[in-house]
């Protein structure tokens, strides 16, 4: 018997396969960066899924270098349902999409050839990462503090239309001694905060100017 060599030569990067939407690659809700990932043929599209855990600042994108003498490539943006959202198809070595206002959830990204160009690139995403509570923005979405007196440091309000939503279980009626309160340096941006009952009713608010808002549950009734 003969001894046979085979070489093989794996076209495609560390993602692939992600051709599709269906088959994208998941790059997390982390700003992160990755090179020598490729556009390898005509007919070859990189798919990758990304999450906002917050709403985007105009600091939070995603990013594509390339040499564009050796093949032009460009970048979109699509919603979860495939919606098309935006694309950067410039001439030059870069392609940049702003996140600048986009809801939190998954956006899929779509690298492709223009007219089947083919190339090499890098890819940089700047992503809102927000804080160990997100994506908490509206009631339905409420994070769950529980029926126990805690304290959590380092949240966020970090954009314009940022909120966060919490929900709490008192287990009794509320004395004078429950409450609800967030302090934070005022000098650097004025929070405000409010209570409301399970059914979105409003309830009260704390809308001072100084480093604390303080929300009283003295004579609420047991529940959330």
């Amino acid at each position: 018997m003969s001894n046979t060599l085979y070489n093989f030569r794996l076209l495609g990067d560390q993602f692939e396969p992600n051709n599709t939407q269906s088959a994208a690659a998941s790059l997390g809700s982390v700003s992160q960066s990755w090179s020598n990932l490729t556009i390898n043929s005509s007919s070859d599209e990189d798919w990758f899924k990304i999450t906002l855990l917050d709403t985007g600042t105009s600091s939070n994108y995603v990013k594509i270098n390339f040499l564009g003498s050796s093949g032009d490539i460009d970048l979109a943006l699509y919603q979860a349902d495939g919606t098309d959202i935006t694309g950067s198809t410039g001439t030059g070595d870069e392609e940049l999409i702003s996140l600048e206002e986009l809801a939190a959830g998954d956006y899929f990204v779509q690298v492709y050839g223009y007219d089947g160009a083919t190339n090499t690139y890098s890819l940089q995403t700047s992503l809102p990462t927000g804080d160990q509570f997100e994506p908490n923005n509206t009631q339905s979405a409420a994070a769950s503090l529980g029926s126990v007196s805690q304290s959590w440091s380092n949240l966020t309000i970090d954009s314009s239309s940022d909120e966060d939503w919490f929900k709490i279980t008192l287990l009794a009626t509320g004395t004078s001694s429950n409450y609800v309160k967030i302090n934070f340096p005022g000098s650097s941006g004025d929070i405000d905060l409010k209570l409301y009952q399970a059914d979105g009713t409003y309830i009260t608010g704390s809308a001072g100017t100084g480093d604390e808002e303080l929300i009283s549950l003295e004579e609420l009734a047991a529940g959330d």
